[in-house]
């Protein structure tokens, strides 16, 4: 089931669905916008081994754009902190 944006509003304010900083003009018919951080990492590896200790390239994004490319893992974050004890929250990336 995905919520509707008045339904998230709703439960936000009830303490069931946690965002942290909380914006009401992020709020989407069926979606919040989360913003994404100014860092940004790549693994060096194609094939990740998680038995051994994978290196990583760090970029700051903050002050230009970066153009992501397929067959590649990037790892980012958001500047809100989300959860929920009720809801299994799903995070989609998309472009502007």
């Amino acid at each position: 089931m995905i919520l509707t944006g008045n339904k998230i509003l709703k439960e936000h304010q009830a303490g069931k669905i946690k965002i942290s900083p909380f914006y009401e003009q992020q709020l989407n018919s069926n979606s919040y916008d989360f913003r994404l951080g100014n860092i940004i990492k790549i693994y060096r590896n194609e094939i990740l081994d998680p038995k051994i200790k994978q290196e990583t390239d760090v970029i700051d994004i903050s002050e230009k754009e970066i153009t992501l490319y397929p067959n590649k893992i990037y790892l980012g974050h958001t500047y809100e902190t989300m959860g929920s004890d009720y809801y299994v929250p799903i995070i989609k990336a998309k472009s502007l």
